[in-house]
């Protein structure tokens, strides 16, 4: 099941976004990105329990608990996540030169 978990959130959250690098460092998209994502993967997880019939083998206040803390869980990974690429990446040496093969007009743009 945890599996099934987090196939599916990476695909809702593929799916509306999250890993664009406009929305990366945007906190209020992110988080409704983050929150709508689990929201779905949430219900998609609960509609496939019922379906397969295993409802009734969890703990409905865990469940409750769960539901509430891993999305906080997952913004606050995030953010840590953004603060961490901040410090690293704050240097304007980080950037490489590249080569473009077949440098046309298309490669003088980039």
């Amino acid at each position: 099941m945890l599996s099934v978990s987090i196939v599916t959130f990476f695909l809702f959250a593929e799916a509306f976004g999250l890993y664009r690098f406009e929305v990366y460092h945007l906190w209020k998209a992110s988080s409704k990105t983050i929150f709508l994502s689990w929201l779905l993967t949430f219900l998609f997880l609960l509609l496939f329990a019922y379906i397969i019939n295993i409802v009734e083998d969890f703990n409905r206040p865990l469940i409750g608990m769960w539901s509430l803390f891993t999305p906080v869980l997952l913004m606050g990974w995030r953010s840590i996540g953004c603060k961490i690429q901040q410090y690293y990446f704050q240097d304007e040496t980080v950037k490489k030169n590249v080569a473009i093969l077949g440098a046309n007009t298309i490669g003088s743009y980039i």
